[in-house]
């Protein structure tokens, strides 16, 4: 999808790219930020990529500028998420982490083969990423 970040960052395979990946932290500093150089950032910048190509450059692990002068998945801004979302959506996702039995950073460390992928039919009930390994 992204040959372009691809020769920029002289990648030769997949596997060495998934091993660059996963040297990389899921999220930055105490509130698990993922606008910086981390796996989190990655991931959702992938799946923006998959149908919208603008978002190759942010893929790269080597800084690169978007169209539009951006560097994004390289820098964390550690913006705080209450000042991304209403108290009360804030709210909503805390009393749905509890129930969810989620840790309080809202993340859970699965050990899948790195070739398994995530796949989830649209649901409303919380599914474990980890069943799916």
């Amino acid at each position: 999808v992204c040959p372009d970040v691809w020769n920029e960052n002289e990648l030769s395979s997949i596997d060495e790219c998934t091993n660059k990946h996963l040297n990389l932290p899921v999220a930055d500093g105490e509130l698990f930020d993922f606008s910086g150089d981390c796996q989190a950032c990655r991931v959702l910048h992938a799946a923006f990529a998959w149908k919208n190509t603008d978002h190759c450059e942010h893929l790269s692990f080597v800084p690169l500028e978007d169209k539009n002068g951006n560097k994004k998945c390289q820098y964390s801004s550690y913006i705080s998420p209450l000042e991304l979302f209403a108290e009360n959506d804030f709210n909503s996702y805390v009393a749905f982490r509890k129930e969810a039995g989620l840790p309080d950073n809202g993340f859970v460390s699965c050990d899948c083969d790195a070739d398994k992928r995530i796949a989830q039919e649209s649901s409303n009930e919380y599914v474990d990423p980890c069943s799916f390994c």
